[in-house]
């Protein structure tokens, strides 16, 4: 021992003061750096000299610099981060949504001047005037008037919900490319990382900092977990729990993103390459190709399915999901309903002939039922008037799970029915009855691949076919005499020689002058509950009944997601303020520090003087 090795231990307390300062430095600086960790300086005395007498100090050493970090808390925040962003994204959306419902709000208001409920009373009492005054020409235009007004309204809604989703979509690519990216800057600074902490007691904390920030931004992203060795406890240095290791992994529903310092990206494609929506995608090493599209949850990503759709359906070509799909199928379900009920009365008017609509797909060997499930099985009459509006012919139709427009396979054919030979009034006269009137025929275009069913009248002697219904949805499935046209919300509209000349509009069954049966039987629809349901499903509603059905759903899930993100707005306000009061820089604390380390400093200075001077005393006595 000698006084040389006194002067290296206020050396020692001199190097020490200086990483403590630098280091508080650092924390100070770095107060208003979002997701900066403050650090510590770990010291401890250096090994002792030993003597017969008792150890002698030999000064200090710097053990390590370590972030004050507690793992637990972080995962909790990652969590919080990624459930906020969740329910966040889902609230812009599904205010949207209730915009495009300007009654949502005032829709019990007696008067509400616009929004979908409005447009369909205007048009039922459109209805209502027509039917006390079946001739008079304003009337009639009045109808064709509300009832465009409708089918505006119910397209105009359809088309911003279907933009809605395509937006969705659109940005579920960037969310998916944002994904990618931040996970290929993670699996950067764990190369990073690696090489820092090559060096034993090496803590790369300002790197493992910025791998924090990008696993919360990915957390805001997507739902995943991630595993990381050498997490360990220390009480010595404040953090509970510390991620000291160098192993890492980020787990995607079940699918690897990041091994360390390889990253593996996810894809996108088409669900079908005529559609604009993606799936996302995970290929393995050996070529299989893994649809995540299904599993994924959690964050911006999950809210995106969530609302898009995850499980599309090639032959419906839309998805069997999703909260937009399902607003976008009750939309499409309320202008079928309405055009398939209005049109099943309005064939009852007597015309000189029928066509269907162009039936897509639709070739002579598919079932009626299949083509729609609107259809149910029972029957329906076709009659037949002649000009004095007196009926001289009546058939009945039967139709079941299995009956076809025209197939070769099958007896019970519609047309096959309506052009058999029977007697239809049972007075034993060959040439009175239906098929002597009117021919059906079912024609299909195997290029535009597109069938068409007509009835036409055998001469032209001035007799009239109308049809009427007894349940099974036929005449305004296949819009035959329809007073709407189309086949779901997104092409509703007026028959275009209805809208064209509303003079042409009948009130009458017959085709009588004065009779206005048919206007009856409308205005009577607004009052009658219908089938708005599926298979198995019956969904008995008003038109109006079911408007608000809709809309209460849609205010329902947007009142429980804003409560939701209440909550979770809550729990990451909590749960940061417990990690910040952890991880954060305390100024005050710091200050306090810097007074105390500046200090030890001086003191460690005054320490290397004192040696300084002894060894001036120990020269000038040799000289």
């Amino acid at each position: 021992m000698s006084i040389f090795s006194t002067l290296n231990t206020g050396v020692s307390g001199l190097q020490a003061a200086e990483t403590q300062l630098a280091t508080t430095s650092h924390n100070i600086t770095n107060a208003n750096s979002t997701h900066y960790t403050r650090q510590r300086v770990v010291q401890q005395a250096t090994d002792a000299f030993h003597t017969p007498q008792g150890d002698i100090g030999m000064g200090t050493t710097i053990h390590t610099i370590v972030r004050i970090h507690d793992e637990f808390v972080y995962t909790k925040l990652k969590n919080s981060e990624s459930a906020l962003e969740n329910t966040k994204y889902m609230q812009r959306f599904l205010q949207e949504v209730a915009h495009n419902y300007p009654d949502l709000k005032d829709m019990d208001t007696a008067n509400s001047g616009v929004g979908i409920l409005r447009d369909l009373q205007r048009y039922q009492k459109a209805w209502n005037d027509f039917a006390s005054n079946p001739t008079d020409g304003s009337m009639k235009i009045n109808l064709v008037k509300t009832a465009t007004t409708l089918t505006e309204s119910i397209k105009r809604t359809k088309e911003k919900l279907s933009s809605l989703q395509k937006t969705v979509n659109d940005e579920i690519e960037l969310t998916v490319k944002e994904i990618n990216q931040t996970a290929k800057d993670i699996a950067a600074i764990n190369q990073q990382i690696a090489n820092a902490e090559g060096t034993k007691f090496v803590n790369a904390n300002d790197l493992r900092d910025k791998r924090d920030e990008l696993e919360l931004k990915l957390s805001k992203l997507v739902g995943f977990d991630v595993s990381k060795g050498g997490i360990s406890q220390d009480s010595r240095f404040e953090n509970t729990m510390s991620d000291g290791g160098r192993d890492y992994n980020i787990n995607v529903s079940g699918i690897s993103l990041v091994d360390g310092v390889h990253f593996t990206p996810l894809k996108l494609d088409d669900v079908r390459g005529e559609t604009p929506f993606h799936n996302i995608y995970h290929d393995m090493e050996d070529g299989t190709r893994i649809n995540l599209t299904t599993k994924i949850s959690g964050g911006k990503l999950g809210a995106q399915l969530d609302l898009r759709g995850r499980f599309y359906n090639d032959h419906k070509e839309k998805f069997n999901d999703g909260y937009l799909q399902d607003f976008i199928d009750d939309i499409d379900n309320l202008a079928s309903t309405i055009m398939v009920e209005t049109n099943n009365i309005y064939a009852k008017a007597a015309t000189s002939s029928m066509e269907s609509k162009p039936l897509k797909g639709m070739d002579k060997d598919m079932s009626l039922a299949n083509f729609s499930d609107k259809i149910k099985n029972g029957s329906f009459d076709l009659v037949v008037y002649n000009n004095q509006g007196e009926e001289v012919a009546r058939k009945t139709i039967n139709i079941n799970s299995v009956t076809t427009f025209d197939s070769t396979n099958n007896a019970n054919s519609i047309v096959d029915q309506i052009n058999a030979n029977t007697d239809d009034n049972k007075d034993n006269n060959p040439l009175n009855d239906f098929d002597d009137y009117f021919k059906a025929a079912y024609t299909y275009d195997s290029e535009t691949k597109q069938g068409v069913f007509t009835l036409l009248p055998k001469d032209n002697s001035g007799f009239k076919v109308s049809i009427e219904d007894h349940g099974t949805n036929f005449p305004g499935v296949f819009e035959l005499s329809g007073f709407f046209s189309g086949n779901d919300a997104s092409d509703m509209s007026v028959e275009s020689t209805i809208a064209k000349d509303p003079m042409s509009i009948r009130a009458s069954s017959s085709g009588a002058d004065g009779n206005n049966d048919i206007a009856n039987d409308m205005l009577e629809l607004q009052y009658q509950k219908v089938n708005f349901g599926t298979g198995d499903n019956p969904n008995e509603m008003t038109f109006e009944g079911y408007y608000r059905y809709m809309t209460t759903k849609i205010a329902s899930i947007t009142e429980n997601n804003n409560n939701l993100n209440d909550t979770n707005t809550i729990i990451h306000e909590t749960v940061s303020a417990e990690f910040h009061s952890i991880s954060g820089v305390n100024m005050n604390e710091e200050l306090s520090n810097l007074i105390r380390f500046q200090t030890s400093y001086g003191a460690a200075a005054k320490v290397i003087t004192t040696i300084d001077k002894m060894l001036d005393t120990l020269l000038t006595i040799k000289q």
